[in-house]
């Protein structure tokens, strides 16, 4: 660990408490010199020269870190200034001794002055050994005798001093001439800094109100965590959106005038030395006056696992009341049983997720639409922490594009960040927008409010408490023949709420295996809810179909996998889109659910008009082309349309030349058969008159 930067003064109750211990260090020397020193012998060692003890002796100590005191001083003690120093922290907190507080002390000496590492080497008749030992702290500060004995427990590995890491013996040698050294971050802690030990960065953080997206939570509940910390009780927080848990340990443990030092338990369970680093964790929350909270404890503290076990006790014996965040419920963790008090964390609503976005825009000066953050609050995937690393992405993309950021990059990032919580799913990037869509007006406007039901429902439903005991969700179901638009609907309206886009293969949900097609149904509505994507469901009749009388036991599961779906289609909360060619195949019970239906016509004549210039837009044309004449004459679904389109493209790509009336007309001849709508050769000739002798000859 690499010295800090800035160091705050030193606590002068830590400098009362090194001259007690090092003016018993001296006395010490002196007694020894008093008795005399034995002649050099080479088989002792590395001896020291008298003359340079007394050198060192009558050598001025750091004038910041030593006081002189009287002479002869043989009795440790802590003074009263050193109680809120941070060793007397230390000493409460930890539950050390006196003996134990006393070693903290003589390890310090060699460690902030370098003429007691010559004074310590003097006692060990031994240059090289500059570090206290256990024999030179119970020469010291044990009583003396049989007693004495009895300090050597303060040296096992179940003492304070090693539980906590508080003193290191580098050695391997007999215990009474192990050498002890302070944990390096220990020794800057007692010499006044506050930061987080080093070695603990990728595992443990502090937590304030700065670095922490705050989502509002209920004071009742804020007041019962509270409450069960101040009478010292382990709580564990759970709940599907764990960064709501944090925001509740935050608001908690701020009520009772601590921070919140925040343990990452998945990254623990990947250590061997989990308990180890956890013990160093808790130590850091007890020094620094925080309070531990450790995420993801379901993963680190699960039922069977001999390091869960270690954590397990670690954390019970943690003089400070730990909380613990999961997903899982009460009973899955491994520390319930043990006085543990499990809260349910309810998630975040739309309209608090709104205050977050809002609150994000502000610190990342993000140029939002009032209509974007709608759509973005009411994906329930994105809250808490997604929200702020989505807000981070898209500000690092418009960067490196050299423009400010705006919704079109949150909207970018919002779906990477949202695919990767649905890896079953298959999800698309909608292609298109309002500019590409050819419906009636008043059928535009029905899905432009569709959208506005998305956007809305949580101010509708919840603020002005309208729509009671109706789906949470949005259904729209799109009736009309194929070719119409029902797809490309279900797309641009994806892309106005800056959605991706999830179209349910029917052949992977339906199972000829009783139960199976319930249980696919049920991960693909739990992960589209999670990822916020569109739901559309093509042909829908085949999942949604009428329920029919039991003749037998097919019957009978047909009609019970129909009455779930109807059932889980009601209480899912994100937007579901069926299309289907024949509305009457439908079961009545589904239709009474549906928020939005339209039914898409078949384009008329201006309509079709329309569909043919936008399927050849941007391809070379012949100036005498006559989209019109094909407009009014011909009648067919804009589907099919833009396969005339692409048909006669490839024909005069193929021939290198302009789209003229010939080669649309062959593309719409073929398309005509592939519908099964056969047309003799007069009748095509009639659509287009100028061609019909090219027609005749490319029969």
């Amino acid at each position: 660990m690499t010295k800090p930067s800035q160091l705050s003064r030193v606590h002068p109750g830590l400098i009362a408490v090194a001259s007690v211990a090092s003016e018993m260090l001296c006395s010490l020397v002196q007694a020894r010199l008093a008795a005399g020193v034995p002649a050099p012998d080479a088989f002792r060692g590395l001896h020291v020269d008298p003359a340079d003890v007394e050198h060192q002796l009558n050598r001025p100590p750091l004038a910041w870190a030593i006081e002189p005191m009287e002479s002869g001083r043989r009795t440790f003690s802590v003074p009263v200034q050193a109680e809120q120093s941070p060793l007397g922290i230390a000493q409460k907190g930890l539950g050390l001794s006196l003996f134990e507080t006393a070693i903290i002390t003589l390890c310090l000496l060699p460690e902030i002055d370098s003429r007691y590492g010559a004074l310590i080497g003097f006692l060990h008749d031994d240059v090289t050994r500059k570090l206290p030992s256990v024999e030179m702290a119970l020469s010291l500060f044990a009583p003396g005798g049989a007693a004495s004995l009895d300090c050597l427990n303060a040296f096992s590995s179940s003492a304070p001093l090693f539980v906590w890491r508080l003193v290191h013996m580098p050695q391997e040698e007999n215990l009474i001439r192990q050498p002890l050294q302070l944990d390096r971050g220990f020794l800057w802690y007692l010499l006044g800094d506050r930061s987080l030990d080093l070695t603990l960065g990728n595992v443990a953080r502090i937590i304030t109100g700065e670095n922490l997206a705050r989502i509002p939570m209920p004071p009742p509940l804020v007041k019962l965590v509270a409450t069960e910390l101040q009478s010292l009780k382990p709580v564990l927080l759970y709940g599907e959106d764990e960064y709501s848990c944090l925001n509740l340990a935050y608001e908690a443990v701020v009520q009772v005038g601590r921070s919140l030092l925040v343990i990452d338990g998945s990254r623990l369970a990947e250590m061997e030395t989990a308990a180890g680093v956890l013990q160093q964790c808790l130590r850091e929350a007890v020094l620094k006056g925080s309070l531990p909270c450790v995420t993801s404890a379901s993963t680190l503290l699960q039922h069977g696992s001999p390091r869960a076990e270690q954590c397990r006790q670690r954390l019970l014996a943690c003089p400070l009341p730990p909380l613990l965040v999961s997903q899982s419920l009460a009973g899955e963790v491994a520390y319930a049983g043990s006085g543990v008090t499990p809260i349910a964390v309810p998630a975040p609503r739309a309209l608090e997720r709104l205050a977050q976005w809002h609150e994000v825009a502000k610190t990342h000066a993000i140029d939002f639409e009032e209509r974007t953050l709608l759509a973005l609050s009411e994906t329930e995937g994105l809250t808490g922490a997604v929200i702020e690393e989505v807000a981070t992405v898209a500000q690092a993309t418009a960067t490196a594009e050299g423009q400010a950021t705006t919704g079109r990059h949150v909207q970018l990032a919002a779906r990477s960040a949202l695919r990767q919580r649905a890896p079953s799913l298959t999800v698309a990037t909608p292609r298109f927008s309002w500019e590409d869509i050819v419906l009636p007006a008043d059928r535009l406007l029905v899905l432009r409010h569709l959208c506005s039901r998305v956007r809305y429902r949580s101010q509708v439903q919840e603020t002005w408490g309208m729509g009671r005991g109706t789906s949470p969700g949005v259904t729209a179901l799109f009736a009309g023949l194929p070719g119409t638009g029902k797809s490309m609907a279900a797309e641009v309206i994806a892309a106005d709420l800056g959605l991706d886009l999830c179209k349910i293969d029917l052949a992977q949900v339906v199972s000829k295996y009783i139960g199976e097609t319930e249980k696919n149904l049920a991960k693909i509505f739990s992960e589209a809810e999670q990822c916020g994507v569109v739901l559309v469901f093509d042909e829908a009749d085949a999942l949604f179909g009428k329920r029919s009388d039991v003749k037998d036991s097919h019957d009978r599961y047909a009609n019970i996998e129909t009455s779930y779906l109807l059932q889980r289609m009601e209480r899912y909360r994100g937007l579901a889109v069926l299309t289907t060619n024949l509305r009457a195949n439908l079961d009545e019970a589904f239709t009474r659910r549906i928020s939005v239906s339209i039914d898409f016509p078949m384009p008329g004549p201006a309509d079709r008009l329309r569909l043919w210039k936008r399927a050849i837009a941007g391809a070379p044309c012949a100036p005498d082309l006559n989209l019109q004449e094909l407009a009014d004459k011909l009648e067919i679904a804009g589907g099919n349309i833009v396969n005339c389109a692409v048909a006669g493209a490839y024909l005069a790509a193929e021939e290198r030349t302009a789209i003229d009336n010939e080669r649309l007309l062959r593309g719409v001849r073929w398309e005509l058969q592939k519908m099964g709508r056969l047309m003799s050769t007069e009748a095509m000739e009639a659509l287009l008159p100028a061609t019909a002798g090219a027609l005749r000859g490319a029969r």
